[in-house]
């Protein structure tokens, strides 16, 4: 585990003990969801809990591909031509 993945889980698990700090003084079950998914909302929001890389800066898109150009024939002559 990364040191990005310990940040994101000790501020998921501030977001769950202040949910239950709200949900203990409203003695209300629902309080507590509402606290933790608006406390997750704001450190996702602010910055403070970082996704995966690709989730956040996919790559860029490949350019289209294309058929190479034909070949024109060459216009060598051939040895049989040559004196």
């Amino acid at each position: 585990m990364n040191a990005r993945h310990k940040l994101n889980q000790a501020n998921f698990k501030a977001a769950l003990v202040g949910g239950l700090v709200v949900g203990w003084l409203f003695q209300s079950f629902n309080a507590f969801v509402l606290a933790t998914i608006l406390f997750v909302s704001a450190s996702f929001y602010s910055g403070d809990i970082r996704p995966d890389c690709n989730y956040h800066d996919p790559a860029p898109p490949s350019p289209p591909s294309r058929k190479p150009p034909a070949r024109l024939p060459s216009r060598r002559r051939s040895r049989k031509w040559r004196s």
